[in-house]
């Protein structure tokens, strides 16, 4: 995928100039000057399918049934195909 994400004022999030909807209590929110996205509506709206493992704790994202990542909820370390990326800051649930 390739395409632009930009935030505005009041963390509003657009993706590729359309704006997202984000719903309930499942907003962007800043903590400790860090951005943190819902993994659910970004995936989706990049045409991506969204897993949710809830005895891991992890949300995965694919395509045609293929897993392109997976985030675990507590890790700093997200699962890019076979390799292990670093993330700035562990993932939440809130």
């Amino acid at each position: 995928y390739q395409g632009w994400l930009s935030v505005g004022a009041e963390l509003t999030v657009a993706l590729n100039g359309q704006n997202l909807v984000f719903e309930g209590a499942y907003l962007p929110r800043t903590e400790e000057g860090t951005l943190f996205l819902p993994v659910r509506t970004l995936a989706e709206a990049m045409g991506l399918q969204v897993e949710w493992d809830p005895a891991e704790r992890a949300v995965s994202a694919l395509r045609d049934g293929v897993e392109l990542y997976r985030i675990a909820i507590g890790s700093d370390q997200a699962e890019w195909g076979e390799s292990a990326v670093q993330l700035g800051h562990a993932p939440f649930l809130k």
